[in-house]
């Protein structure tokens, strides 16, 4: 009864334990690293990786010998080949076994160059799974502040109604006393109804953002109580690179393209060596047994001893014509190679296209940050000023609205440019820090 007890405690302690951690809020760190760990596209690229691997290592043992053994046993009825090598009408059957081994000499440099076009594949598999890596993170990152910003926007929402509900008692205590027609209590219940509609809006807004953002961290649990942690945002006066160059050799996206012409290269070279001769050395043992009906047929071992022939040959394979087969070849790999030269001169350009546009971005939003700022301030004291004169009668409901409403546009304005900033300053050091 003590060890069910026990167990039972146990149960629930760990449950205690997961319902805490579900409800736990997650960090922008937590969110990249738990996306990196879980992503199934870096999980299907790492196994076309291993793939390659694998692959190197059958390419090198093509430089291993090639063994086999053969075996073989005939039956002959009627007139058929006796072991003098004489025709008879009689019945036999024959055994025959030999061992074969050929050692590949020199191949063309076909091996060599293949290995080395595979390992341009394996550095090519790397650096894209780098790119992927980069770019989920960059995504994760902005589906992350996105989570923040709504979820701001949630709280802005909540405190606008708070505020609305603490004028709605005001005024409610004023038409009761006779201080304020009753319109003006119809007024801030039909405001009050607003506010909790935006509520309901901001909360949707804020959940699909949670939602976008477990999809992109392939969260499969937990994802009702999933949560983010508000972040906190850096110094809107950030000291930007003087210049404009970037390194653009630190890009994945760069060196892959620049491994995979490399790769090529390795590649007709690997195709050019169909012009060369092919060399191997090779030997082979082997026996033979013979019986035929009607006579003495002497012992299998015997026969397997006195049977037993063995040879080494070296065989030469000269190319005379091959269709010009490898010939179209080595075009196609050559007009693929100017084509990939092009394509890294592609993503150099747009990368110093990408890096310029993103410096621009970030000085507009550092102004856009210190505006915003500005302007809650100004309407924050506006809207203390407007609160005062209506609780004086001195405005109207709606002057008093139009400025509560004012301040919250001007609040949500602020969070996005606020969280606007922290993205593209991720990018910005993408770019420029790396």
């Amino acid at each position: 009864m003590n060890r069910e007890r026990l167990h039972i405690l146990f149960l629930i302690v760990v449950t205690g334990c997961m319902t805490l951690n579900a409800q736990e809020k997650w960090t922008l760190e937590q969110c990249v690293q738990y996306g990196l760990e879980n992503n199934l596209t870096l999980m299907q690229m790492q196994g076309e990786k291993d793939q390659l691997l694998v692959r190197q290592g059958a390419i090198r043992n093509n430089r291993l010998p090639g063994v086999e053994m053969n075996a073989s046993q005939r039956f002959n009825f009627g007139r058929s080949l006796n072991r003098e090598n004489v025709y008879e009408d009689i019945n036999s059957y024959t055994t025959v076994m030999e061992l074969n081994v050929e050692l590949p000499l020199f191949d063309g440099f076909q091996t060599r160059n293949a290995i080395r076009e595979n390992k341009m594949e394996v550095r090519v598999s790397e650096e894209d799974m780098a790119a992927q890596k980069d770019e989920l993170a960059l995504n994760i990152t902005n589906l992350f502040y996105r989570a923040a910003i709504y979820k701001e926007v949630y709280k802005i929402a909540l405190e606008q109604k708070k505020l609305t509900g603490d004028q709605l008692q005001q005024s409610k205590s004023r038409v009761e006393a006779g201080m304020a027609p009753k319109g003006l209590l119809l007024d801030m219940e039909a405001q009050y109804a607003e506010d909790e509609l935006t509520i309901v809006e901001a909360k949707g807004n804020l959940d699909r953002a949670l939602i976008e953002l477990a999809q992109w961290m392939n969260m499969t649990e937990s994802v009702e109580t999933f949560d983010v942690a508000i972040p906190s945002v850096p110094d809107n006066r950030i000291a930007l690179s003087a210049g404009n160059e970037i390194h653009t050799d630190r890009f994945p996206q760069l060196r892959s393209a620049q491994f995979l012409l490399e790769g090529m290269g390795w590649a007709y070279r690997k195709t050019r060596s169909g012009y060369f001769p092919i060399v191997s050395l090779g030997g082979s043992i082997g026996s033979s047994y013979y019986n035929q009906s009607d006579m003495q047929n002497s012992p299998f071992s015997r026969q397997l001893k006195n049977n037993r022939q063995s040879y080494i040959y070296i065989a030469l394979r000269v190319p005379l014509f091959d269709k010009f087969v490898t010939r179209s070849n080595l075009r196609i790999v050559k007009a693929e190679m100017g084509n990939q030269s092009f394509k890294i001169k592609e993503i150099e350009n747009t990368l110093h296209s990408e890096a310029l546009k993103i410096k621009a971005d970030l000085i507009n939003s550092q102004q856009k940050v210190v505006t915003a700022n500005q302007s809650v301030a100004a309407h924050s004291e506006a809207f203390r000023f407007a609160t005062e004169k209506f609780s004086a009668g001195k405005i109207s409901v709606y002057e008093h609205l139009q400025a509560k409403q004012k301040l919250a546009n001007s609040q949500s304005q602020a969070v996005q440019a606020k969280y606007e900033l922290a993205y593209k300053l991720a990018v910005y050091d993408y770019y420029y820090n790396r």
